[in-house]
């Protein structure tokens, strides 16, 4: 067949952009984890020149208004007067985990999801977009986005929370963990839609059983 009767692959562009992704956080993870071997930067909260910082919700801080606004800070906490980003000057490893908890389940959620966009790609190149394969796909990925979404920003929240808690001297409830966490309105509206779209192809597919087996 020539280029020119060749039905491109309507996911061509997001699959390239998926792989794209995956392609740059393995060179990320392989960069990342040899400049902190010798020492060059951190990478996963670990190697030098590491400093895990909060920037706190006004409602949980302690305020005492002498220039520095937060008052209750460990020893080893800095913070900018006038600002509400602490940081920790020498982390412990408890600390460097807490703050790798802070990223990394983002970090996770999105390499899975160019996986599974890849995985989608090329189903729709080698048996078209219609079919019940891809409207599977199509709702897999939009419940492992919608659910993903919610479980990584929770885990997220409580490790901010709980490394906001190692730099003070009182301690925080831990329904404040959703000071650290904003609610996922795109993620939710984009699982939506995909769903939507899932639904689409796969009444698609049935119907054109339908009309095939009428004829």
């Amino acid at each position: 067949m020539s280029d020119a009767g060749r039905v491109r692959n309507p996911m061509f562009p997001l699959h390239t952009a998926a792989k794209v992704v995956l392609g740059a956080a393995f060179a990320l993870v392989v960069d990342g984890g040899l400049m902190a071997a010798f020492g060059v930067t951190s990478f996963l909260g670990f190697g030098s020149h590491f400093f895990p910082c909060v920037k706190a919700p006004w409602g949980i801080t302690h305020v005492n208004g002498l220039g520095n606004p937060l008052s209750g800070l460990r020893a080893g906490i800095s913070t900018a007067p006038g600002t509400f980003q602490v940081c920790v000057n020498q982390p412990g490893i408890t600390q460097r985990l807490l703050s790798d908890l802070t990223t990394v389940p983002s970090e996770l959620l999105y390499v899975g999801l160019a996986v599974l966009v890849v995985q989608l790609a090329r189903t729709t190149a080698g048996q078209g977009a219609f079919t019940l394969r891809t409207a599977g796909q199509l709702r897999r990925l939009a419940w492992v986005l919608l659910i993903g979404e919610f479980v990584a920003g929770g885990v997220q929240a409580a490790a901010t929370l709980g490394l906001f808690d190692s730099m003070t001297t009182y301690r925080t409830s831990p329904i404040a963990a959703v000071e650290f966490w904003p609610f996922p309105w795109l993620a939710l509206f984009v699982s939506l839609g995909l769903l939507t779209f899932a639904r689409i192809v796969r009444l698609g597919v049935i119907l054109r059983e339908e009309n095939e087996a009428t004829i």
